[in-house]
C-alpha cells in the first residue's frame, strides 16, 4: 500500500483482521489518502495516532502509519 502512494491514517487494532491462515487483512479505507509528504489533517483514532497528528502539524502519512503499528504491536506484546 505504501509502495503505491496510499496511507491509510487509522490503523488501529479494530482494522487489522486475520484469518485462520494466519493472513492480515485491512479494513477501513475511510481515512485512507495519497500520501504527499505534508498531510494537514488530524484523523486517526488518538491512542494510536503520532505525535505529529495529534499536535495538528503537517506530517508524512507513512511515518504515522509506522507509528500506529509499533502502538498496535505494543498492545500485542504487552496485552
Amino acid at each position: 500500500m505504501h509502495d503505491v502512494g496510499v496511507v491509510h491514517r487509522d490503523l488501529k487494532m479494530e482494522n487489522v483482521l486475520v484469518n485462520d491462515k494466519m493472513e492480515i487483512k485491512l479494513t477501513e479505507f475511510g481515512n485512507s489518502t495519497y500520501n504527499d509528504n505534508e498531510l494537514p489533517t488530524l484523523v486517526g483514532s488518538f491512542p494510536f495516532m503520532a505525535p505529529e497528528v495529534t499536535n495538528r502539524a503537517t506530517y508524512n502519512g507513512v511515518s504515522a502509519d509506522v507509528f500506529s503499528l509499533g502502538v498496535i504491536l505494543f498492545v500485542l506484546v504487552t496485552g
